[in-house]
């Protein structure tokens, strides 16, 4: 799926780069190439900073994990008052079993050998299938096309066209939004005084291609860092300030301008398409649910138009 997607992506920069007589196996090896070079530097920048962020959020996460209990305490010890100490025996006992069951769910992680042999094969069949697929892309799309029977040929091509530009648009489109929220973010969240707030902004505005939710799991995390860090809410004005006008400017120029409105969905379906999405699917069905709500948002309006010109809409 991830090769499918990267070749998916990148069709149309090997076609340009065939327009300067590059065979379509070497354009396709050269974008590639460029491409493991670009996340390869990328990775070798950012990753001593990162390591810097982890390690300062794990020398502090004890006085963090202090300073949230003491600001929680409060409202821990009124519950526990209204409550009997049954139910206070069993909450400690289910926070220890998750406790246990999170520490041996991480060993089994670390230890299984099919988490290296999965990591293997994104790195190394990945690129592979990429390669071979944008380099028979022409041969398998004629391939596909000849399938179709001759009487249904040009309007399933021409719904064919419609699909794949949405599909490019929106890619492209929430890749561009994705890297400037994450900039925002860590500017913004660095600027106000939070800790780790470049490590947190950048997750953040990474998740944004997840729409509604990438914004929710940053807030929450923030609030979170906010009171261990802290103990108290004075950074919260601040942080509500944050999030509301990097979503304002998102919403009201990011979005409409680098994706616009080719997409064709009212924010209720789109709702409505992730809590499915997420309930039938998982995470991933959060991440393919939006394209594949536009995708059958295509298909709906072509049927539309079908039984618009249909003998029972027309009545002869």
């Amino acid at each position: 799926m991830a090769g499918f997607v990267g070749a998916y992506t990148l069709r149309h920069l090997v076609s340009r780069l065939g327009q300067w007589r590059l065979g379509r196996g070497v354009a396709s090896a050269l974008v590639i190439l460029s491409l493991l070079f670009s996340i390869g530097g990328l990775t070798l920048f950012a990753l001593p900073y990162i390591q810097q962020q982890l390690t300062q959020l794990a020398i502090a996460i004890p006085n963090l994990a202090t300073r949230f209990l003491e600001t929680i305490s409060p409202i821990l010890e009124k519950f526990f008052d209204e409550h009997p100490d049954e139910l206070r025996r069993q909450l400690t006992s289910h926070i220890g079993g998750l406790l246990q069951l999170s520490l041996q769910f991480f060993i089994n992680l670390i230890s299984s050998s099919a988490v290296i042999a999965n990591l293997l094969s994104w790195v190394i069949l990945t690129p592979l299938i990429m390669f071979y697929l944008l380099k028979d892309w022409p041969k398998l799309f004629s391939v596909l096309q000849n399938l179709i029977p001759l009487k249904y040929r040009e309007g399933i091509v021409s719904i064919s066209r419609d699909i794949d530009h949405m599909l490019s648009t929106y890619a492209w489109g929430q890749i561009r939004v994705c890297l400037i929220l994450a900039l925002l973010y860590a500017c913004g969240l660095r600027l106000i005084g939070l800790e780790q707030g470049v490590f947190l902004g950048l997750l953040t505005g990474l998740l944004a291609f997840i729409p509604y939710v990438g914004a929710l799991i940053g807030f929450l995390a923030s609030l979170g860092l906010m009171l261990a860090q802290t103990g108290d809410f004075q950074l919260l004005p601040s942080i509500v300030f944050v999030f509301f006008v990097i979503n304002f400017i998102e919403a009201n120029l990011l979005t409409p301008r680098l994706i616009g409105q080719k997409i064709g969905l009212h924010p209720l379906w789109i709702l409505f398409a992730l809590l499915a999405g997420g309930s039938w699917f998982g995470f991933v069905g959060l991440v393919f649910t939006l394209p594949m709500a536009a995708l059958i948002g295509i298909l709906v309006r072509v049927m539309i138009r079908y039984y618009e010109k249909s003998y029972f809409y027309q009545g002869r």
